[in-house]
């Protein structure tokens, strides 16, 4: 049971925060892919050192750019980073921490209430000398009820500090209902005036422990009482449910007086409970889910764009990781291959040589090649399966 100092809505079902099987899933999947990224990495730095060079040529020499440039891009660089870091602790600290997001429903009122009947003194006794349940209040003068709750036999006894008490038990009494039919309808109860000495009457939750001195919900569940003494009472109940994270339905009930009711003779006293047609539901959702968590890590990603707009493109790379540092073979065999094949075609070589005039006043090929290799064009891969025969 809840301690009076915690808060109950803090607690979170993480199977839906990180979005069920599919997020857990995700999650495994994008641990396996940078682990098998990071450690790939370093296996392949620390077996050629040419790699090695290469990620120090990215970082430090091979770099056109003037040293204020280069200073002020680690700058923005080291901010931008310490950002990322931030929104990330931020994300998952809403996630473990915040409450839940709350939203409200109507709905129809599709469940019936469990309800106790109690005597307020002890070793006291009382009865019931009919109790019906109607569809709504305009049928309750129609001798033919819905349900009769005493022939049907709803009520169970149960025993209580006080005396016995009766119980309504809200599961099983769709059972008895001839046809179909929502829960917002009345009760109508009348007791033994002579009898029944005054009655307390409890109203809660399906899953409240009945047995108790006096009831107690659970959770989010509230236990509503009222008592019946020596006049007809009308009460209307209203009800509010809570739907948890985990999907778990917890009910509140509130009673409000409506009137004293007539009683057909002197000798009994009658009680109304009219149900809501539609009740409240308070939907409770993570604060933050694992698809948010990835939106909002991803858009704080595309504020990195700041960096090429401030300084401009890297040379283009058509070299990727998978080339340098997986399947190293097998890629320089493919490039070697490719550049046999237009070695000995004729036509793509005129091309080449078209391409070069047009573009360029530069005479010399090699020279060419280095201004490109300088600017715009990463040529480590090409340059090693080129010129060497190791991987």
């Amino acid at each position: 049971m809840d301690s009076l100092g915690s808060n109950p809505y803090d607690i979170y079902d993480w199977y839906e925060t990180l979005n069920g099987k599919t997020g857990i899933f995700a999650i495994a999947v994008v641990i396996i892919f940078v682990s098998i990224i990071i450690i790939t990495f370093i296996v392949r730095i620390i077996q050629f050192p040419h790699l090695r060079q290469q990620v120090i040529n990215y970082f430090i020499a091979d770099c056109t750019q003037s040293a204020p440039t280069r200073i002020l891009k680690m700058i923005i660089f080291l901010f931008l980073t310490a950002g990322l870091v931030g929104v990330i602790y931020f994300n998952v600290y809403k996630m473990v921490n915040y409450p839940p997001k709350l939203s409200m429903s109507l709905e129809e009122n599709d469940s019936f209430p469990s309800m106790l009947f109690c005597p307020v003194y002890k070793d006291a006794s009382f009865e019931i000398v009919s109790a019906n349940y109607y569809e709504s209040v305009y049928n309750i003068n129609n001798k033919n009820p819905l349900v009769n709750l005493i022939d049907s036999k709803v009520f169970q006894d149960i025993p209580g500090d006080n005396s016995d008490c009766k119980f309504f038990n809200g599961t099983l009494f769709p059972s008895f209902l001839k046809k179909k039919n929502f829960a917002g309808g009345v009760y109508i109860l009348v007791f033994n005036r002579f009898n029944s000495s005054s009655v307390v009457i409890y109203m809660g939750d399906n899953n409240v422990d009945w047995i108790n001195f006096i009831p107690q919900g659970k959770k989010f569940s509230d236990v509503e009482s009222i008592t019946l003494q020596t006049e007809g009472r009308n009460f209307q109940y209203t009800e509010t449910r809570i739907r948890a994270i985990n999907g778990t339905i917890y009910r509140n009930f509130q009673m409000s007086f409506k009137g004293n009711l007539l009683t057909t003779t002197d000798d009994t006293v009658g009680l109304m409970i009219k149900a809501p047609a539609r009740v409240t539901t308070m939907i409770l959702r993570p604060s933050l889910t694992l698809v948010e968590l990835f939106s909002n890590i991803g858009g704080y990603l595309s504020i990195w764009g700041i960096v090429v707009f401030l300084f401009g493109r890297g040379k283009m790379d058509p070299f990727g990781f998978v080339s340098r540092f997986v399947f190293i073979e097998q890629d320089k065999t493919k490039l070697l291959k490719e550049l046999k094949k237009i070695n000995y075609d004729k036509s793509i070589k005129q091309n080449k040589i078209d391409i070069v005039t047009e573009t360029s006043n530069l005479d010399d090929q090699v020279e060419l090649e280095n201004l490109l290799a300088k600017y715009y064009i990463h040529m480590d891969f090409y340059k090693h399966a080129v010129k060497t025969s190791d991987v």
